[in-house]
């Protein structure tokens, strides 16, 4: 039979390079939280300084107010750029942890395809052993059989080399080469056949006949044996 190949090991998994990225984004977005935290009270800070009625308004004149009020506006305009920045890295980090999920997640399918693909190999190897169990099983039972036969015809050859011994020698009255042997038919255990002699003498015969055989003729005797 054809052998089953043998299932490759998976390489190792690492993780660590995703692992990295996700460690940088939480840095970044850390970052970003701080810079934004930053900007707010800054922000937060020139509010109340604008609304502060500690500074009077003649020291701090309209040019100061306008002033005041161009650099919140910048501010606010940091803030959210900031803000922006603080959503991108949230975003960022969200899709290096799906990258993560993701490998971590297509890794365990390969290593369910894998364990399916030994499981299917162990039956294959279970039904091959069987297989080769029955073939041999089928193997032994025709030699068994072809020993069986064999030694029934055995003992027939035997049964009829001792049947052939125990047959009754026909002796002819004459001194010859046998030529032809016919049967006639059997009764019981009894044979019965014509046998045709060639006489040494060229003289023939037959053996129930009183009569004179005549020269160079051929000599034919009805005999019975016991079989």
């Amino acid at each position: 039979p054809k052998p089953i190949p043998e299932i490759s090991p998976l390489p190792p998994v690492s993780y660590a390079e995703e692992e990295a990225e996700i460690k940088l984004k939480h840095q970044k977005l850390k970052e970003a939280e701080n810079a934004l935290a930053l900007q707010q009270k800054k922000i937060d800070s020139l509010t109340q300084l604008d609304s502060s009625s500690e500074v009077p308004p003649l020291i701090r004149g309209v040019r100061g107010d306008q002033n005041l009020k161009l650099i919140l506006e910048h501010e606010q305009a940091n803030l959210k750029n900031l803000e922006t920045a603080l959503t991108t890295a949230q975003i960022q980090l969200e899709v290096q942890e799906s990258k993560l999920t993701t490998a971590k997640e297509n890794r365990a399918y390969i290593e369910y395809q894998r364990q399916l693909e030994q499981n299917r190999r162990a039956i294959a190897l279970s039904q091959q052993h069987q297989s080769l169990q029955q073939t041999e099983s089928e193997r032994q039972i025709l030699l068994a059989e072809r020993e069986y036969s064999q030694a029934q015809i055995e003992t027939q050859i035997q049964e009829i080399d001792y049947q052939i011994e125990q047959l009754s020698t026909v002796k002819a009255p004459y001194e010859g080469t046998i030529k032809k042997v016919k049967w006639t038919g059997q009764s019981d255990h009894n044979l019965t056949a014509v046998v045709t002699l060639s006489v040494n003498d060229h003289r023939a015969t037959i053996a129930n006949d009183r009569a004179k055989s005549t020269p160079n003729t051929e000599a034919r005797q009805t005999t019975q044996a016991e079989q």
